[in-house]
C-alpha cells in the first residue's frame, strides 16, 4: 500500500504489505529487494541498490523487521543500507509499478506476486519540479495565495472589505479630552478626562470598555476593568487589576494583574498579584497575597516563604509560631503575678486549682497556685522514661490531630517544662512510635504501638517564666 510522504515534497514512497510462509504470518528479520518497473516488467525505472535495470531481481538486499506478517518501508531512504533515492523523473513514466523479492533466510529469495502499480500518490513526488511558471492562473485554488507572494503596497482600498477590517483612524481628540471609542469609518468618539456615562471613568488601553449598567467606577491601566457590564462601585488601579469581574461591587485593587478571576464584591487587594487566586468570594482582604479560591471574609497578608516575622507596632508581633508583646492585654486584662510581683503572662482561663496562661514569649501554660506543675502523661521511647517523650494523644492515631506550636506541658521524669517538637506552620501533628514507659503521673511500664506528639525540654525563661516562681500566685 504505497503512500507519499508529506513535507516539502521528499523523494520517499511509504510502501507497507503482508507477508506469508505458507499460510502463517512471518515474524522476524527478512531480506527484501524492490524495483519500481514497466507494466511489462521488463524495464526498472529504479532499484533499491541501482543494479539490474532490465527488470531482474537486485543484488543488494534491504534489511527489514517483519511483525505478524506485516512490514513497511520507505523507498527512497537512503538511510537504510542498499538502499537508493527514487529520482522524480521515474514518474514520468505513466504506468509504473512495484517489485518485491523476499528472503525468509531458509526458503531462499522469492519474486512476491502480483507488481503492485502506483497511483497517484507515488507521481506526487514530481511536483517538487514543475517548472518556473507553469501552473497559470485556472490552476490557483481561491486563498492559496499569502502575504509573502503579495508586493508591498499591491492590495489598494478598493479590495479592503471595511466590515471586517478597522479603517485607519483619521480623527483625534480635542485638547483635554480623551479617545473613548473608534467608529468603524475611522472617526473617534472623545469625552471629557476619561469620564462615561454612570459616573465611570478610565484611563489606559482597554479600560472599562464594556460597562452597560454599573456606576461609580475607576479603571486606570491597561485593561482594567475591562470585562465589566454590570458591576458598580469598583476601584482598579493597575494593569490587569478587575480584568475580569463582570457584576461585582465595590472591590478595590490596587496592584499589577490584582483581582484578576474576582466575580465577589467588597474585596479588597494591595500589591502585585494581590487576590488573583480570589473568585466568588466576598468580603475578603489580600494584602501582598494571591488569596484562596472561593473563600469568604478572611483576611491574609503577607505571603508564605516570603514574608517570615510580622511587626504591629505597639501591639503584636507574630513569627509563625504564636504571638508575643500580649503579657498585658489592655486595662481590663486579667494577669498571672507570683509573689515577687513578676507577671506570669495573661489569663486565659483559670479554675480553683490554678490559671492558664499567654505568657510574655507567646507560649500557653498552665501554672498552679501552689506553684507545683502537674506532670502530663508522656509516653517515652527508652526505659525508666528515658528517650524521646510523646505527649499522650489519646490513641487517635499518628496524622490525624494537632496542637499548638507554643503550648507548653511538665514531664515528672525529666522535671523539666516541654513544647512540641516538630512545629509547621504554628501546630504540630501527632506521629506514630513504639513506646516503652509512661508518665502517669509517676513513670512505668508500657510498652507498644502509640501516637501522640514529639515534645523537647524547654527552659522557663525560654517560656517566658522566671527561674523561679514565688507565692502566693494571685490574678490580678
Amino acid at each position: 500500500m504505497p503512500q507519499l510522504l508529506r513535507a516539502q515534497v521528499p523523494q520517499l514512497i511509504n510502501y507497507q504489505g503482508r507477508l506469508l510462509v505458507g499460510t502463517t504470518n512471518f515474524n522476524g528479520n527478512g531480506q527484501f529487494k524492490f524495483a519500481l518497473v514497466n507494466a511489462a516488467g521488463t524495464t526498472a525505472y529504479w532499484t533499491n541498490d541501482g543494479t539490474h535495470l532490465n527488470g531482474t531481481e537486485p543484488t543488494n538486499a534491504v534489511a527489514l523487521s517483519v511483525s505478524n506478517g506485516l512490514y513497511s518501508v520507505l523507498l527512497g531512504d537512503t538511510s537504510l543500507a542498499n538502499m537508493t533515492a527514487v529520482p522524480a523523473i521515474v514518474f514520468n513514466n505513466g504506468d509504473v509499478r512495484l517489485r518485491v523479492w523476499f528472503n525468509d533466510g531458509t526458503h531462499g529469495s522469492e519474486q512476491l506476486a502480483p507488481d503492485q502499480r502506483i497511483v497517484a500518490v507515488g507521481f506526487a513526488v514530481i511536483s517538487g519540479n514543475v517548472s518556473d511558471g507553469a501552473i497559470t492562473s485556472t490552476k490557483m485554488a481561491n486563498g492559496s495565495i499569502g502575504v509573502s507572494q503579495l508586493a508591498n503596497g499591491s492590495v489598494t482600498s478598493v479590495k479592503i472589505d471595511t466590515t471586517t477590517v478597522q479603517q485607519r483612524v483619521a480623527g483625534s481628540a480635542p485638547a483635554g479630552q480623551f479617545i473613548q471609542s473608534v467608529n468603524a469609518d475611522g472617526t473617534v468618539v472623545a469625552g471629557s478626562a476619561g469620564v462615561f456615562a454612570n459616573g465611570n471613568a478610565a484611563i489606559g488601553e482597554g479600560a472599562l470598555p464594556q460597562t452597560t449598567t454599573g456606576g461609580g467606577n475607576a479603571a486606570f491601566g491597561l485593561f482594567a476593568l475591562f470585562a465589566n457590564t454590570t458591576g458598580g462601585n469598583n476601584m482598579a488601579v493597575g494593569p490587569y487589576s478587575l480584568v475580569n469581574n463582570q457584576a461585582g461591587n465595590n472591590n478595590t485593587a490596587v496592584g499589577f494583574y490584582t483581582l484578576v478571576d474576582n466575580q465577589g464584591s467588597n474585596n479588597t487587594a494591595l500589591g502585585a498579584f494581590a487576590g488573583n487566586a480570589l473568585t466568588t468570594g466576598s468580603n475578603n482582604i489580600d494584602i501582598g497575597h494571591p488569596g484562596v479560591v472561593g473563600e469568604s471574609s478572611i483576611i491574609r497578608i503577607g505571603t508564605t516563604g516570603t514574608q517570615t516575622d510580622t511587626f504591629l507596632t505597639g501591639i503584636i508581633h507574630g513569627d509563625g509560631s504564636g504571638l508575643t508583646n500580649l503579657p498585658g492585654g489592655g486595662a481590663n486584662a486579667v494577669t498571672l503575678v507570683d509573689g515577687n510581683n513578676v507577671t506570669l503572662g495573661r489569663v486565659i482561663s483559670s479554675n480553683q486549682f490554678g490559671a492558664t496562661v499567654l505568657t510574655s514569649t507567646g507560649y500557653q501554660v498552665t501554672i498552679p497556685f501552689d506553684g507545683v506543675f502537674q506532670p502530663a502523661q508522656i509516653y517515652y521511647t527508652g526505659a525508666s522514661c528515658t528517650g524521646t517523650g510523646y505527649l499522650n494523644d489519646g490513641g487517635s492515631g499518628g496524622g490525624t490531630a494537632r496542637i499548638g506550636g507554643k503550648w507548653v506541658v511538665f514531664s515528672g521524669s525529666f522535671n523539666s517544662l516541654m513544647e512540641p517538637d516538630t512545629v509547621a506552620n504554628g501546630t504540630e501533628v501527632n506521629a506514630n512510635f513504639t513506646a516503652a514507659t509512661l508518665d502517669n503521673p509517676t513513670c512505668g511500664a508500657n510498652a507498644g504501638a502509640r501516637s501522640g506528639w514529639k515534645l523537647k525540654q524547654i527552659t522557663r525563661v525560654a517560656a517566658g517564666l522566671p527561674a523561679t516562681i514565688a507565692l502566693p500566685i494571685t490574678e490580678n
